[in-house]
């Protein structure tokens, strides 16, 4: 993806980078399995984080943190129970619901996909249970990695508001 000034010369190039394994990346849930039949996104989704790391994978599930173990082979992965810190939190809105459907889908995944666009997990029949796109590795190294990934978010939505606007090649 190419950024163009007025004169049409690219001054800004985006390119995706497949990532090389499951583990050592943060991913950032983009759609999560519902239990209701669909992926969804709201402007919350983004809250909940995924981190897997030498059998164990933690993360951020909305309101609060998590973890469990997991095994792989091949494509196959199996997570057993989460544990979770207890915090109830009342804002955002529906959070608490988002949080327990993003645990149930992780819990249901079976098989993991890297694709140019980021990780996708699915149950043993194939239905996608949690999206989450390539995560920045830079963002780890940062203090504060909420302003990182809001940053990439951003990032995202100009470019497809100027992809949508004829702007880009």
């Amino acid at each position: 993806m190419r950024l163009l000034d007025k004169d049409r010369k690219a001054i800004l190039e985006y390119s995706a980078v497949k990532p090389q394994a499951l583990e050592s990346t943060l991913w950032q849930a983009a759609g999560i399995n519902n239990g209701r039949g669909g992926v969804v996104s709201t402007a919350t989704t983004r809250l909940a984080t995924a981190r897997f790391e030498d059998g164990k994978v933690s993360g951020h599930a909305g309101c609060n943190t998590f973890n469990a173990s997991y095994e792989i082979t091949d494509d196959r992965i199996s997570m057993g129970p989460a544990m979770t810190t207890r915090m109830h939190c009342a804002k955002p809105d529906g959070i608490m619901d988002q949080e327990q459907e993003y645990l149930a889908a992780l819990s249901r995944a079976r098989v993991f996909e890297l694709t140019d666009n980021g990780l996708k997990l699915r149950d043993a029949n194939g239905s996608l249970q949690v999206k989450e796109p390539l995560m920045c590795r830079h963002c780890e190294e940062q203090s504060d990695e909420a302003i990182c990934n809001s940053l990439i978010h951003w990032l995202r939505d100009c470019f497809a508001s100027l992809a949508m606007t004829g702007y880009m090649n």
